[in-house]
């Protein structure tokens, strides 16, 4: 029989999740938790921390159904007894407001960024509301003030041994088809007007998918110098609802031939160190 996780440890964890995600619901939390708790425990565990006074609940209504949203309290003197559980500064526990249509697609994000994470320990993972605190995600993204709609979800960072060299994958998670002018913009942001190395969205549906695919090859492959070299390696596709991602996962390039993440993310870093 395992032994038990020592006192404080759910605190900590649950908290610093909070921190590294933003606002989440209970089943998000479920999913990133170690080892797994049980529901109860875990709305049992927010209920502690609430009366504690370190994070705030909001009701919200979504898709026609209540959902509470668990976020870090935001008052200094919540940060700062916050910090002193999770050892950080109370500045970097302050969080922006998340509109209700931006929970669940966080939810999804929060699950696949922390996989991502626990997957590759040693990159550099940025989400798309800490953009203007790393210097290194704007570099790569070449971010401008009227940018702020071409952010990726996620940004995956990897420095090379000598850290000179860095290899960047943007991850995307698509719940909605966004309208072709939108589309457009994204890919061709990523494509030409980024230092973004490769680019990987999660899916819902297919219709998303061939949205993408004929954006991609119709509007912005055609000008995209700055990867044409390895063109139908740059933008792929992950399975369907796939936020639980792992190395061994497939992806679908332009061809739809399929590749594992990690020989993917090889493949690119290779290329990088060749070049």
């Amino acid at each position: 029989m395992k032994n038990p996780p020592p006192r404080g440890y759910r605190a900590k964890e649950i908290l610093t999740l909070l921190k590294d995600h933003g606002p989440l619901t209970a089943k998000a939390i479920s999913l990133m938790v170690e080892p797994p708790m049980r529901n109860k425990k875990i709305y049992e565990a927010l209920l502690r921390l609430k009366n504690r006074g370190l994070v705030n609940v909001r009701s919200e209504r979504i898709i026609a159904r209540g959902c509470s949203i668990y976020q870090l309290q935001q008052d200094l003197r919540a940060r700062e007894n916050t910090s002193k559980i999770i050892g950080v500064h109370p500045e970097s526990l302050q969080q922006p407001y998340f509109r209700y249509r931006e929970i669940l697609h966080n939810d999804n994000c929060a699950v696949v960024a922390h996989n991502l994470k626990k997957q590759y320990p040693d990159a550099v993972l940025v989400r798309d509301f800490e953009f203007e605190r790393s210097d290194i995600a704007k570099k790569i993204m070449l971010s401008e003030e009227n940018d702020r709609d071409v952010k990726p979800d996620i940004l995956l960072i990897f420095y090379n041994s000598n850290k000179k060299n860095i290899t960047s994958i943007a991850f995307e998670i698509e719940k909605s088809r966004k309208d072709n002018r939108r589309l457009n913009a994204k890919l061709k942001k990523y494509a030409s007007q980024s230092r973004v190395d490769g680019v990987v969205y999660i899916c819902d549906e297919n219709r998303i998918k061939e949205a993408l695919l004929d954006s991609f090859i119709n509007k912005v492959s055609p000008r995209a110098v700055r990867v044409k070299h390895y063109i139908n390696y740059f933008l792929m596709f992950a399975e369907n609802k796939n936020i639980q991602i792992s190395p061994n996962d497939n992806l679908y390039d332009l061809n739809r031939k399929t590749v594992s993440l990690e020989k993917w993310i090889s493949f690119l870093q290779n290329m990088k160190t060749s070049a």
